[in-house]
């Protein structure tokens, strides 16, 4: 696929502007971005960049727990709408010709036909999926939350995806998913909404009978217990608007996400192989106790009237002494 980069593509003077340390908490693990540089002007033409201020706590302003640092990584736009557009043209191009060139192929008589110039790929719709889940993702946010990890840290089920989308938007914010994982969220949501919308689910979880499961004392039991002064701004019911707002890559039921190569894919039982099964069976005891095998041979060429245990060997003092016996023998004859 030959792709030219479009005229629009991400000016880069300065990247130390678009880079970032992250703060993550040890105990209820949300995280904040520590930008390294802060532009000094407000004015854009006069891009000039200044060391930025440390704008956070040693200690987490939701649970009170100590903070890890990490970074520093790439904290602007991950993707170029642009470049992602055309790709998803040449894709359809090139499945469009491919699709021509066969049908050309089919109907003609002769009995050699010239290759078609395009093919379509074996991950088309990998590609495709790939390609639209990229271009519905909320552009200014490289981070995401994992559903399924905020679920476990809140002690609660985890809610249909529409919920937690509906959730976001309620409070006047935006949602989407992330290429990298499938159980994923992308906001422009504060911590304090998203843990506003856990402290909702845990809410009416109780209210179904389920009382919470967390203990007095855990970070997120402090979290779920303030209150953040959301009010009714978060509802958890599924509104058209957030029915509208279901991702197009959903809806088609396009391969957004990299599904197992067939059914039952994983460790299988060993094959059947009768030539493998064969040696299998003659290699054993291949390395069995030379000491059994040496001790049954020894009562069949000496004494068949020696004690013996429950296998057939000689059992205890006997065994010993007759091997003794033996040794002094073959001495003798020596």
């Amino acid at each position: 696929m030959k792709t030219n980069f479009p005229s629009t593509t991400f000016s880069t003077p300065l990247p130390h502007s678009k880079l970032s340390y992250i703060y993550i908490c040890t105990g209820c693990e949300s995280f904040q971005l520590q930008p390294l540089t802060h532009q000094k002007f407000a004015d854009p033409s006069k891009p000039h960049y200044l060391p930025s201020k440390v704008l956070f706590d040693s200690t987490c302003e939701l649970c009170g727990r100590g903070l890890q640092i990490g970074g520093p990584f790439w904290s602007a736009e991950i993707h170029c709408p642009a470049f992602v557009k055309q790709m998803k043209a040449e894709l359809r191009a090139t499945a469009a010709n491919s699709e021509n060139s066969d049908t050309s192929a089919s109907s003609s008589s002769s009995t050699t036909t010239t290759p078609a110039p395009f093919t379509t790929f074996g991950t088309y719709r990998r590609m495709e999926g790939l390609l639209e889940v990229v271009s519905e993702e909320l552009v200014g946010c490289p981070l995401y939350y994992h559903l399924d990890r905020l679920c476990s840290l809140a002690r609660t089920r985890m809610p249909p995806a529409a919920v937690v989308r509906a959730a976001i938007l309620s409070g006047g914010y935006q949602a989407s998913v992330s290429h990298a994982l499938k159980n994923s969220l992308k906001t422009n949501a504060p911590n304090e909404y998203v843990w506003a919308v856990l402290q909702a689910l845990v809410r009416a979880e109780a209210e179904g009978g389920t009382p919470s499961k967390l203990q007095p004392g855990e970070p997120v039991h402090t979290i779920l217990q303030r209150d953040f002064g959301y009010g009714d701004t978060v509802s958890l019911e599924v509104t058209e608007e957030a029915a509208a707002a279901e991702p197009g890559s959903k809806a088609r039921h396009l391969l957004r996400y990299q599904v197992n190569p067939e059914a039952g894919w994983g460790p299988k039982a060993r094959p059947n192989n009768e030539k493998a099964e064969t040696k299998r069976k003659n290699n054993q005891g291949k390395n069995a106790d030379k000491k059994g095998i040496k001790r049954t041979k020894f009562v069949e060429e000496n004494d068949e009237n020696l004690p013996v245990d429950d296998l057939g060997l000689p059992s205890g003092d006997t065994a010993a002494a007759a091997a003794s016996q033996n040794q002094e023998a073959g001495g003798e004859e020596q």
